[in-house]
């Protein structure tokens, strides 16, 4: 599965501007998320793009400029489709008191690899820029652990009528759609087990819920069902699963996708799979600890050419 030529090559750049929803209204009791340090991870969900770098673009005297800084990750290779980064906070900058906003680089990354982000005006031929929605100041300084999937995906010369299903029913070839989802991953610990949340990050899935199934002995768990995109589920999280309880044969667990109102799973993963692709493996689950399944993409069942399917990662709550 290879993005189509050009389609990040041929994007054009488009701006953002909207304040990014983050959404990590706690219940009543307050209790679902530990005080702690104020982190962040950014999650790389765009189908589109084999792999993105990111900008950071910082709130002085009433413009958002870029950084004399260069993107993230530091490499040409990038981040690859389906992972992420996290920090606890960016060179030079307030986060209390400035607005950030991130700006996705995509395509020809290996043009850029010595270049700062203040230096990318013109940008080389074949890398495409998109202006993220912007984060107002204070919320990545909430003692929270804030999870940013960039979702939708570029423009491109697409001419595919399941571009909707891909992308979003937004999504136009000339403009794209890549855009923020935000929420905050719990660091209640739980006692004795796994816990689990489980962010829907497909903007292109209605609805969808996720289990668990341990190969043997034989056993499925569901960690998370109805979820709308962007929405962060359960709270606090599951309980369910244990180191002890993931079985005889761990490494042929899996992570189903189930639809809206489907009886059978529509995506699949090797937790192996799923967990090495946010960094984890086996041996590094611990009880007391809570993990986030990032679930991002098109629709589940879409292959194409232009782009990845769906893609199913495990990530530490608390980086």
């Amino acid at each position: 599965m290879v993005d189509a030529p050009g389609a990040d090559a041929d994007a054009q750049p488009t701006d953002g501007g909207e304040d990014a929803p983050v959404v990590d209204a706690p219940p009543a009791d307050s209790s679902f998320v530990a005080d702690g340090p104020s982190v962040f991870t950014f999650f790389h969900g765009i189908p589109n793009a084999r792999a993105v770098r990111v900008c950071f673009e910082v709130q002085e005297g009433g413009s958002l400029v870029p950084q004399p800084v260069r993107p993230v990750p530091d490499n040409a290779l990038g981040l690859l489709y389906g992972s992420a980064f996290s920090g606890e906070g960016l060179d030079g900058v307030d986060l209390e008191t400035q607005d950030v906003r991130p700006v996705v680089l995509s395509g020809a990354l290996e043009k850029i690899a010595e270049s700062a982000c203040d230096e990318l005006d013109p940008l080389p031929e074949g890398v495409a820029r998109v202006a993220l929605e912007v984060i107002p100041a204070g919320s990545l300084a909430r003692g929270r652990s804030v999870l940013m999937v960039a979702s939708g995906c570029v423009a491109g010369p697409v001419d595919d009528p399941n571009a909707p299903v891909v992308c979003g029913a937004d999504f136009t070839p000339s403009k794209g759609n890549a855009s923020l989802l935000i929420a905050s991953m719990d660091r209640t610990y739980p006692s004795g087990a796994l816990g689990f949340q489980v962010f829907a990050g497909s903007r292109a899935t209605a609805a969808m819920g996720l289990d668990h199934v341990t190969a043997f002995p034989s056993m499925s768990n569901l960690l998370a069902s109805n979820l709308s995109p962007g929405k962060i589920a359960p709270r606090p999280p599951s309980t369910v699963l244990s180191v002890a309880n993931l079985g005889t044969t761990p490494e042929q667990n899996l992570l189903q996708v189930y639809g809206e109102n489907a009886l059978t799973p529509s995506a699949v993963s090797l937790l192996t799979d799923a967990l090495a692709r946010g960094g984890l493996s086996l041996d590094s689950l611990q009880d007391g600890k809570n993990y986030t399944v990032v679930v991002a993409g098109p629709s589940p069942t879409l292959e194409g050419s232009w782009y990845k399917p769906m893609v199913i990662t495990v990530i530490p709550s608390d980086p």
